[in-house]
């Protein structure tokens, strides 16, 4: 459970960082607005090859992305 609260937490972290909206968001990552959706609001958990994805698009590790976020 606390690793879907921290999922949810990092993708508001760096949406809101890169000040985008849940749609470009979602074509920043490849995946639709619907997922993004879902993850930020705790009824979906991110996947781990979510989490991967977004780690490379940010050209960090998965650690340094919970980092960032405190």
């Amino acid at each position: 459970m606390r690793e879907g609260k921290i999922a949810r937490r990092l993708f508001k972290h760096f949406r809101n960082k890169k000040n985008l909206s849940q749609i470009e968001f979602a074509k920043y990552l490849g995946v639709s607005q619907t997922v993004i959706s879902f993850v930020e609001s705790g009824a979906r958990p991110a996947s781990g090859k979510l989490i991967k994805k977004l780690a490379e698009k940010e050209n960090l590790t998965v650690v340094e992305l919970v980092r960032d976020m405190y």
